[in-house]
């Protein structure tokens, strides 16, 4: 087995283009968009704590059920992808679900909302949300 070691990759043509080749061959993806470009697990209860993050600079409590966090680096626009889940240990019955407000997300914040099985904002116990799309 052969092992690379090194601390940059830069594209041969040009930096910000390296391209990957599928398991069978036959297709090409880019590795830059292909790659989570921010994400954060937190916590909303009483007060919002990050429990691990990426790219993320900062988390603001806008409300009950309403969280916002700004990025280290921002997008290059307001149009990148986020996917979300959260969850909550007060008993089975009890559902959550989190979800993007794209009227308040921007290229350098996103803000997403939780949820309760009632449609009731609720501060989650934890949060999760990962970012794809083009970094400014």
């Amino acid at each position: 087995m052969s092992e690379i070691k090194v601390d940059t990759l830069t594209g041969k043509t040009s930096a910000g283009d390296i391209t990957v080749t599928s398991e069978g061959g036959a297709a090409t993806q880019s590795l830059q968009q292909g790659l989570a470009k921010a994400w954060i697990h937190f916590t909303a209860v009483s007060s919002h704590t990050i429990r691990g993050s990426f790219n993320v600079s900062t988390l603001l409590d806008v409300g009950t059920g309403d969280s916002q966090y700004n990025f280290s680096n921002n997008m290059a626009n307001d149009d990148y992808s986020t996917s979300t889940t959260s969850s909550h240990n007060i008993g089975a019955s009890e559902g959550f679900i989190s979800y993007l407000t794209d009227d308040q997300s921007t290229a350098n914040t996103n803000d997403m909302r939780t949820v309760n099985a009632s449609n009731s904002s609720y501060d989650a116990q934890s949060v999760h949300s990962v970012v794809h799309g083009s970094l400014a």
